[in-house]
């Protein structure tokens, strides 16, 4: 019976009585009996019987079955100690997932197979209600053997199958592959073959219906190719016909835009003809008043020179030419109510000194220019022939002046003729130069100067701008639109802004009116071809369709911003751009 120990006391007592027993170095196996009395049962364990015991239950070739206790020491086993396995002498680790197997390999720089064939299995399993634990050793040769077996078959049926693969392979490449290789011979380069019209494919004769199918429908495919072959020609044919067309009509549009785009131009400069007129007429009448004048001097003044030089005494003679002299140096331009302040004083001048005629005295040298330090002319104007002589030094300094306008005049009338002619000119090269755009819009203002005049005041806000590669005599017809607008919007009076400035990349001009404006419902059709607010007769339409066309051809771009009071164009263009035309 088991026995009942009533406390833990009652326990440990026991404990320590069957701890005090004398110990035998044979096995023992000590049972407390009981409690109360602290007795104890002591079994001795033989150990030949036991190990006979598990040598008669090894059934396994090369199994290990070892009892040892808790410390590590053998009590028993099914094999001599000298066949043990030591396992300090390798490596144990737990294999995953299985039942407290372990595999135990030994140590040392042994190929892979050599290691697994001295290999072993090991499980350990205690002895319920002892301090003894049963170990057990199984060599891993046989498992090792047996999945080398197993691989040498799986080898030798893979080798089978592929041999079984080979021949197979072989019968259907001669019953289906050959006539297929004979067949693309016979297709190859078909479209071309086709071309020449040979369509015909002809092919030995196979048993496999399957090919004798295919070649049927090649043949029918290579009929069918060489009937849209030939349609494919006819439709290049017309292709070709149409585009030839096309480039003739396309020649013709652009022989049409190049005509229109001069025939506006020519239009803009019918409506310059009468100012240009009058520009080139106002220098010709000033020139011809001079020459007249230079005429009358060298018909009459000059022949009476030599007898007037007689009258005069040798001083006045010198003074004569120094006044001369002085009437030859370049002075600045006075304004009218300048020479009115200036006369008034030399009147007063000359009246403190008791000068007869003092007024008209003054005239005549403010008009020659001799209205500083007139001191040093009273006593010449104080003499007897001081009339005479004035009217002398008068004549000269008029002949002077008529020469200055002959200049001025001249000058004005080839500025206005090479504005008309750098207007007027056709550029046919097709490509672009380079150019500063400034000077073709002050071409525009020379050649408006005539309605400018009447009443536009002209502000200029002008940077200094790089030349860019342009298209200039196409720029001046954009400038020559947009300043015409601008003056027919103020009726030809008001305030015309011109502001040019530049960054690193681009070009901006600004076209600024005091017009009443464009309405706002019309600022985004302006630019559209034939779109005019003008009454008939008096616009195509065409003039901003052109002018945003030119713009971005030079790949620029045009914007209006319009108010009452103040309508602005903008034009900004590239200066790094393409030097070749399109």
């Amino acid at each position: 019976n088991t026995p009942v120990f009533p406390d833990l006391e009652s326990v440990n007592r026991l404990d320590q009585s069957c701890a005090n027993l004398p110990t035998t170095d044979s096995p023992q196996l000590r049972i407390s009996l009981d409690a109360a009395s602290s007795s104890c049962l002591v079994a001795q364990v033989n150990p030949d019987r036991l190990q006979q015991h598990l040598q008669q239950g090894n059934d396994l070739s090369g199994l290990q079955v070892i009892l040892q206790d808790e410390q590590g020491q053998r009590l028993a086993s099914n094999l001599p100690p000298q066949d043990l396995l030591d396992l300090s002498t390798g490596d144990v680790q737990v294999l995953p997932e299985q039942n407290n197997i372990q595999l135990w390999q030994p140590s040392g720089n042994l190929p892979t197979m050599a290691r697994w064939f001295q290999s072993y299995y090991v499980q350990d399993v205690a002895i319920p209600d002892t301090p003894w634990q049963l170990l057990a050793l199984l060599p891993a040769q046989s498992y090792v053997l047996t999945l080398q077996n197993r691989y040498l078959v799986n080898l030798a049926l893979m080798l089978g199958i592929a041999l079984l693969a080979l021949l197979l392979s072989g019968t259907i490449s001669r019953r289906l592959i050959q006539p297929l290789t004979r067949l693309a011979q016979l297709t190859n380069n078909l479209p071309d073959r086709v071309g020449e019209g040979e369509v015909a494919i002809a092919l030995p004769q196979s048993s496999a219906q399957e090919i004798q199918t295919l070649t049927a429908n090649f043949q029918l495919m290579a009929a069918q190719l060489a009937a849209q072959f030939q349609q494919l020609q006819n439709a290049n044919h017309t292709l070709a016909t149409q585009k030839e067309d096309l480039q003739k009509a396309l020649q013709n549009l652009k022989m049409a835009q190049q005509e229109l785009l001069h025939a506006e131009k020519m239009a803009a400069l019918g409506q310059l003809v009468a100012g240009v007129a009058h520009e080139i007429n106002t220098p010709l009448g000033a020139i011809r008043a001079s020459v007249e004048h230079i005429a009358e001097f060298l018909n009459y003044h000059f022949l009476q020179l030599p007898l007037f030089l007689q009258k005069l005494s040798p001083e006045q003679q010198d003074q004569f030419w120094h006044l001369i002299q002085q009437t030859y140096e370049e002075k600045p331009a006075l304004t009218s109510k300048e020479k009115r302040k200036i006369r008034r004083q030399l009147t007063q001048q000359l009246e403190s000194e008791n000068l007869d005629n003092a007024d008209s005295l003054a005239d005549t040298l403010v008009d020659v220019g001799l209205y500083e330090n007139v001191d040093t002319l009273l006593p010449l104007l104080k003499s007897n022939n001081q009339e005479k002589l004035l009217n002398q030094v008068y004549e000269f300094s008029s002949l002077q002046r008529s020469t200055q306008t002959i200049m001025t005049a001249t000058d004005r009338a080839a500025k206005v003729v090479f504005a008309l002619r750098t207007y007027a000119r056709q550029d046919h090269g097709g490509e672009k130069v380079k150019a500063n755009i400034l000077e073709g819009i002050e071409t525009i203002l020379t050649l408006y100067h005539n309605l400018l005049k009447r009443g536009v005041t002209v502000q200029k806000n002008y940077s200094e701008l790089p030349e860019i590669w342009c298209y200039p005599d196409e720029l001046n017809q954009v400038w020559t639109n947009l300043i015409y607008n601008a003056l027919q919007a103020m009726e030809n009076k008001g305030t015309l802004t011109l502001e040019a400035t530049h960054d690193q990349n681009t070009i901006t001009l600004r076209i600024t009116d005091s017009g009443k404006g464009i309405p706002p419902e019309i600022q985004e059709k302006i630019f559209d071809p034939f779109f005019t607010t003008k009454p008939a007769g008096e616009g195509s339409g065409l003039g901003l369709d052109i002018v945003q066309k030119i713009i971005q051809k030079h790949d620029g771009k045009i914007t209006v911003v319009s108010v009452p009071g103040e309508t602005t164009f903008q034009v900004i263009l590239p200066i790094h751009s393409e030097q070749k035309g399109a």
